[in-house]
């Protein structure tokens, strides 16, 4: 046998039979009807479909450059990933493998490629996720992102946050994937209902995080009061500073106004709560020049902005909050934008390039032996 041919035969050997490679050419053939479905759908007759054949064709024919990149991306991912202290994952080869595995998962449904879910991870570890957290939230982290046509590096940035604080008080007895998934759909509904954006989320939700979870306030409560200050016309940044300057002085405005900001056991009270009783002391017929006065003065100029936007608005607060508090949000939210047509095109060549990443991989451990053989 020749050199080339035991270059191919060993290729062979790896796709023969492979349940791998039939399992996402399956899905492959599946995501391209699906988008041919769709596009059948449309009432533009200019819409034409390229046939799955000549597009798994031209997939293959460049299998092993989308396979290096993907490696590559893992390789960074291996760089900055660490193993839990109890050793809950044998080694960092399974902690890969597994991330591998999650990546292709998602993208076999969803418009990220599995290059950008495995980026995601990278930014995950990098936040201080061990391989096995990372592994665990990742499919959050990129649900949120895509419910909210968002990027990815900017819902792992949120995600990471909110799990190394929020995540060490108020979710710290749930298991870190349901905690990711309170986090996904807390930020996806504020982001909805406060008809704010992710990164504007991020940007207000940085500056008062830590605060509020010190403060005992829960993330729903957190993200939907810097929310609301934002529909009510703050800035991101002025809405998470305003937020927790008000959480810094609310020991004092309770003892100077009479206000309950506390339960029986030490807790602090829900938010719309304390505004309830602000609105009941200062909202009837709206606030005049002697009661902004008194507010600047009870809780200081940073505070007072955001006091003043939230009186009277108890209830909206007590909404958003609630919606924040549902689960299922970001999935609902992100079955809607994965049902629209471009979204299809993007999940069917997905589906493709990952059966190019099979090939590919089949063919990276002949490459130093075909590199040989055609010099």
């Amino acid at each position: 046998m020749s050199t080339g041919q035991g270059i191919l035969h060993q290729i062979k050997v790896r796709l023969v039979g492979s349940d791998e490679l039939s399992s996402v050419l399956k899905k492959a053939t599946g995501s391209v009807e699906n988008f041919k479905r769709a596009g059948e759908q449309m009432k533009s007759v200019g819409v034409k479909m390229l046939g799955a054949g000549v597009a798994l064709g031209s997939a293959l024919a460049g299998a092993v450059a989308p396979a290096m990149r993907l490696e590559e991306s893992l390789a960074n991912l291996s760089s900055v990933s660490t193993l839990p202290m109890d050793d809950s994952i044998q080694d960092m080869k399974t902690g890969m493998l597994e991330a591998k595995k999650v990546a292709l998962e998602w993208s076999s449904s969803h418009t990220q490629s599995a290059k950008e879910v495995t980026d995601a991870m990278y930014d995950l570890a990098s936040a201080g996720l061990t391989v096995n957290q990372v592994n665990d939230v990742a499919t959050q982290t990129m649900a949120l992102a895509s419910a909210t046509r968002a990027d990815a590096a900017e819902s792992s940035a949120m995600m990471a946050k909110a799990l190394n604080t929020f995540g060490q008080t108020q979710l710290a007895t749930l298991p870190i994937g349901e905690r990711a998934n309170a986090i996904m759909d807390t930020f996806a509904a504020v982001v909805k209902g406060a008809k704010t954006t992710l990164p504007e989320l991020g940007a207000a939700l940085k500056a008062v995080m830590g605060t509020a979870s010190n403060a005992g306030l829960t993330i729903q409560e957190t993200a939907a009061t810097v929310g609301l200050l934002q529909t009510r016309g703050l800035q991101a940044e002025q809405a998470g500073t305003a937020l927790s300057a008000v959480l810094r002085q609310l020991p004092k405005a309770a003892s100077e106004l009479g206000l309950k900001v506390e339960d029986a056991s030490g807790r602090l009270l829900p938010m719309n709560d304390i505004i309830s009783q602000l609105t009941a002391r200062y909202a009837d017929g709206g606030l005049s020049v002697k009661e902004m006065s008194e507010i600047q003065k009870v809780f200081g100029d940073e505070a007072a902005r955001g006091i003043q936007l939230l009186i009277g608005q108890e209830g909206a607060l007590k909404d958003l909050t609630a919606a924040a508090s549902t689960s299922g949000a970001a999935m609902g939210m992100l079955a809607f934008q994965d049902d629209a047509f471009g979204a299809q095109a993007r999940i069917a060549w997905n589906n493709v390039k990952t059966a190019a990443l099979v090939l590919g991989d089949a063919m990276l451990p002949a490459l130093p032996s075909a590199a040989t053989w055609l010099g």
